[in-house]
């Protein structure tokens, strides 16, 4: 069904694909896979804190719109026909409906949570339309969804593990999430790249990232 904007509404925006950040399909300004429907519904907010909208479609994406692009907001939940968004700069934001991404996992109980991941930037599939939902995360995957969802970066302070070398695709998140003092590695000297997570540790990480941040929306 058609997303219904209650409120101040100012028009429809047309966005361009335009990469950001290297992220995965949440971060660019149009899914790939989405060309058939590239406008959204925009709207304004004029203060800081707290956001709430009504929504007739609770399977939607809140961006920011920034000149040309859009740029996924993570902090938000829409519940009981209501958008609840934790607001850091006013502006102007826009809603898209969020379509399925990955081939693999239409379908499954999990879709909507990894739907809904995906187009927040956090995770990203094994390809364009696989997602791999049976599968394991290992260690620098695992960081690199932590640091997404908690918008970690890495401040340049040298990281002691051999086994992270500076053109690797993960260093950035291994970084970021050492220098902020979420993470040890299974050594002095080596983080454990390529081997799967434990569950425990996956909590213990998760308790210290919630220690130092804390933005979702009540």
């Amino acid at each position: 069904s058609a997303i219904k904007i209650v409120g101040d509404e100012i028009g429809f925006y047309e966005a361009k694909k335009t990469p950001s950040n290297n992220k995965p399909g949440g971060s660019i300004v149009t899914n790939p896979t989405d060309s058939d429907n590239k406008k959204y519904e925009s709207f304004k907010i004029d203060a800081q804190g707290t956001f709430t909208k009504e929504v007739s479609n609770s399977n939607v994406m809140l961006y920011k719109v920034e000149g040309e692009n859009l740029i996924p907001q993570t902090f938000f939940v829409v519940k009981e026909g209501k958008l609840i968004a934790n607001i850091t700069k006013a502006g102007t934001y826009a809603l898209k409906e969020m379509k399925p991404v990955f081939a693999d996992s239409v379908g499954l109980w999990g879709e909507s949570f990894i739907t809904n991941l995906y187009y927040r930037g956090i995770i990203s599939g094994r390809s364009a339309d696989t997602f791999d939902p049976n599968g394991k995360i290992t260690r620098e995957e695992f960081v690199k969804l932590l640091c997404e969802l908690f918008d970690l970066s890495d401040n340049g302070t040298e990281i002691p593990f051999t086994d992270v070398p500076r053109d690797a695709w993960f260093y950035q998140y291994v970084a970021a999430a050492y220098q902020n003092g979420l993470l040890n590695g299974v050594s002095a000297t080596e983080f454990g790249t390529g081997a799967n997570i434990l569950r425990q540790d996956m909590c213990k990480i998760i308790c210290a990232a919630l220690e130092k941040t804390s933005n979702m929306p009540s």
